[in-house]
Protein backbone atom coordinates (compact mmCIF):
# COMPACT_ATOMS: atom_id res chain seq x y z
CA UNK A 1 0.00 0.00 0.00
CA UNK A 2 2.84 2.28 0.85
CA UNK A 3 4.26 1.64 -2.57
CA UNK A 4 0.85 2.80 -4.06
CA UNK A 5 0.56 5.85 -2.24
CA UNK A 6 4.30 6.53 -3.35
CA UNK A 7 3.68 5.86 -7.44
CA UNK A 8 0.33 8.10 -6.80
CA UNK A 9 1.83 10.88 -5.16
CA UNK A 10 5.04 11.14 -8.04
CA UNK A 11 2.29 10.91 -10.48
CA UNK A 12 -0.04 13.77 -9.21
CA UNK A 13 1.22 16.73 -10.31
CA UNK A 14 2.16 19.15 -7.34
CA UNK A 15 1.19 23.46 -7.70
CA UNK A 16 3.66 25.90 -6.46
CA UNK A 17 2.04 29.11 -5.22
CA UNK A 18 4.71 32.44 -5.69
CA UNK A 19 4.06 35.66 -4.52
CA UNK A 20 7.30 37.12 -5.58
CA UNK A 21 9.79 36.99 -2.87
CA UNK A 22 13.47 37.43 -3.03
CA UNK A 23 16.74 38.68 -0.89
CA UNK A 24 19.61 41.10 -1.89
CA UNK A 25 22.71 41.15 0.41
CA UNK A 26 23.86 44.50 0.83
CA UNK A 27 27.07 45.08 3.47
CA UNK A 28 26.43 43.43 6.77
CA UNK A 29 22.29 42.91 6.09
CA UNK A 30 20.19 40.72 4.16
CA UNK A 31 16.78 42.69 3.01
CA UNK A 32 14.40 39.74 2.65
CA UNK A 33 11.63 41.46 -0.05
CA UNK A 34 8.27 40.07 -0.81
CA UNK A 35 5.91 41.67 -3.99
CA UNK A 36 2.17 40.86 -4.05
CA UNK A 37 1.00 40.65 -7.26
CA UNK A 38 4.00 39.28 -8.82
CA UNK A 39 3.13 40.83 -12.40
CA UNK A 40 0.82 43.57 -11.55
CA UNK A 41 -1.43 45.74 -13.72
CA UNK A 42 -1.73 49.18 -14.39
CA UNK A 43 -4.03 50.53 -11.45
CA UNK A 44 -3.80 47.47 -9.16
CA UNK A 45 -2.24 48.08 -6.07
CA UNK A 46 1.69 46.75 -5.66
CA UNK A 47 1.95 45.48 -1.78
CA UNK A 48 5.87 44.94 -1.08
CA UNK A 49 7.26 44.10 2.28
CA UNK A 50 10.85 44.26 3.29
CA UNK A 51 12.63 42.56 6.17
CA UNK A 52 16.15 43.76 6.92
CA UNK A 53 18.19 41.33 9.12
CA UNK A 54 22.02 40.39 10.17
CA UNK A 55 23.92 39.28 7.20
CA UNK A 56 26.15 37.28 9.59
CA UNK A 57 22.83 35.66 11.45
CA UNK A 58 19.79 35.91 9.16
CA UNK A 59 17.68 34.69 12.56
CA UNK A 60 18.72 38.52 13.92
CA UNK A 61 16.09 41.19 12.59
CA UNK A 62 17.20 44.67 12.68
CA UNK A 63 14.78 46.79 14.57
CA UNK A 64 14.19 50.57 14.62
CA UNK A 65 16.33 50.69 11.53
CA UNK A 66 15.84 54.10 9.91
CA UNK A 67 15.27 52.93 6.20
CA UNK A 68 14.43 56.26 3.26
CA UNK A 69 12.35 54.66 0.19
CA UNK A 70 12.22 56.15 -2.96
CA UNK A 71 10.11 55.38 -5.68
CA UNK A 72 11.68 56.17 -9.37
CA UNK A 73 10.15 56.44 -12.50
CA UNK A 74 13.19 54.96 -14.71
CA UNK A 75 14.40 55.64 -18.41
CA UNK A 76 15.69 52.96 -20.05
CA UNK A 77 19.46 54.28 -21.42
CA UNK A 78 19.52 57.38 -19.64
CA UNK A 79 19.17 57.67 -15.89
CA UNK A 80 19.41 61.72 -16.05
CA UNK A 81 15.77 61.42 -16.79
CA UNK A 82 14.57 59.20 -14.50
CA UNK A 83 12.23 60.96 -12.26
CA UNK A 84 11.78 60.44 -8.14
CA UNK A 85 8.29 60.58 -7.51
CA UNK A 86 7.90 59.67 -3.93
CA UNK A 87 10.55 59.50 -1.20
CA UNK A 88 9.43 58.19 2.58
CA UNK A 89 11.54 58.09 5.52
CA UNK A 90 10.57 54.99 7.86
CA UNK A 91 11.77 52.80 10.80
CA UNK A 92 11.45 48.92 10.63
CA UNK A 93 9.63 47.54 13.41
CA UNK A 94 10.72 45.05 16.44
CA UNK A 95 11.32 42.29 13.47
CA UNK A 96 13.30 44.55 11.22
CA UNK A 97 10.28 44.99 8.72
CA UNK A 98 7.96 47.48 7.33
CA UNK A 99 5.78 47.75 4.34
CA UNK A 100 5.26 49.42 1.00
CA UNK A 101 1.91 50.45 -0.86
CA UNK A 102 1.64 51.79 -4.09
CA UNK A 103 -0.77 51.89 -7.32
CA UNK A 104 1.32 52.37 -10.70
CA UNK A 105 -0.62 54.57 -13.17
CA UNK A 106 1.58 53.42 -16.16
CA UNK A 107 3.26 50.72 -17.87
CA UNK A 108 6.86 51.25 -16.85
CA UNK A 109 9.95 50.53 -15.05
CA UNK A 110 9.62 51.79 -11.89
CA UNK A 111 12.83 51.40 -9.07
CA UNK A 112 12.20 51.09 -5.31
CA UNK A 113 15.24 52.00 -3.55
CA UNK A 114 16.27 51.44 -0.05
CA UNK A 115 18.97 53.51 1.63
CA UNK A 116 19.60 52.58 5.26
CA UNK A 117 22.49 52.44 7.70
CA UNK A 118 24.84 49.50 7.59
CA UNK A 119 24.58 48.09 11.29
CA UNK A 120 27.85 47.41 11.69
CA UNK A 121 29.87 49.97 10.06
CA UNK A 122 27.37 52.74 10.23
CA UNK A 123 28.29 53.10 6.14
CA UNK A 124 25.06 54.33 3.90
CA UNK A 125 24.10 51.54 1.86
CA UNK A 126 21.59 51.31 -0.76
CA UNK A 127 19.71 48.50 -2.45
CA UNK A 128 16.45 48.12 -4.36
CA UNK A 129 14.52 46.22 -7.40
CA UNK A 130 12.48 46.97 -10.04
CA UNK A 131 8.38 46.83 -10.43
CA UNK A 132 7.02 46.90 -13.96
CA UNK A 133 3.18 47.35 -13.88
CA UNK A 134 2.05 45.91 -17.16
CA UNK A 135 -1.09 47.56 -19.40
CA UNK A 136 -3.98 44.85 -18.93
CA UNK A 137 -5.06 45.53 -22.29
CA UNK A 138 -1.91 44.19 -23.24
CA UNK A 139 -2.41 40.99 -21.34
CA UNK A 140 -3.58 37.77 -22.59
CA UNK A 141 -6.20 35.87 -21.54
CA UNK A 142 -5.75 32.10 -22.58
CA UNK A 143 -8.76 30.65 -20.89
CA UNK A 144 -10.55 32.68 -23.84
CA UNK A 145 -8.55 31.32 -26.60
CA UNK A 146 -10.21 28.97 -28.69
CA UNK A 147 -9.71 25.19 -28.40
CA UNK A 148 -10.19 23.41 -31.67
CA UNK A 149 -11.54 19.91 -31.50
CA UNK A 150 -8.40 18.39 -32.30
CA UNK A 151 -6.84 19.77 -28.97
CA UNK A 152 -9.66 18.49 -27.01
CA UNK A 153 -9.70 15.03 -28.27
CA UNK A 154 -5.71 15.01 -27.52
CA UNK A 155 -6.50 16.25 -23.85
CA UNK A 156 -8.91 13.61 -22.99
CA UNK A 157 -6.55 10.61 -24.91
CA UNK A 158 -3.92 11.91 -22.55
CA UNK A 159 -6.20 11.93 -19.43
CA UNK A 160 -7.33 8.50 -20.66
CA UNK A 161 -4.21 6.98 -20.88
CA UNK A 162 -2.83 8.65 -17.53
CA UNK A 163 -5.76 6.93 -16.15
CA UNK A 164 -5.39 3.98 -17.42
CA UNK A 165 -1.66 3.82 -16.53
CA UNK A 166 -2.89 4.50 -12.44
CA UNK A 167 -5.06 1.93 -12.62
CA UNK A 168 -3.00 -0.59 -14.20
CA UNK A 169 -0.12 0.28 -11.59
CA UNK A 170 -2.46 -0.35 -8.79
CA UNK A 171 -3.97 -3.34 -9.90
CA UNK A 172 -0.51 -4.47 -10.10
CA UNK A 173 0.29 -3.42 -6.38
CA UNK A 174 -3.35 -5.01 -5.45
CA UNK A 175 -2.49 -7.98 -6.81
CA UNK A 176 0.71 -8.42 -5.04
CA UNK A 177 -0.74 -7.89 -1.88
CA UNK A 178 -3.34 -9.80 -1.72
CA UNK A 179 -1.12 -12.97 -2.92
Amino acid sequence: MKKLLLILALLVPISVSAHGGAAQITGNTVVFIKQNPLSPLIGEEVFASFVLRDRKDVSRPLPNTPVRIRLIDTFYGDESKDQIILTKNIKTDANGAFEFRYTFNKQNYFDIDLTYDDPETGEELETGYLVYPRDPREVVDYKALPVSAEQKEYSWILVSFTSGIIGLIAGVLLRRKLK
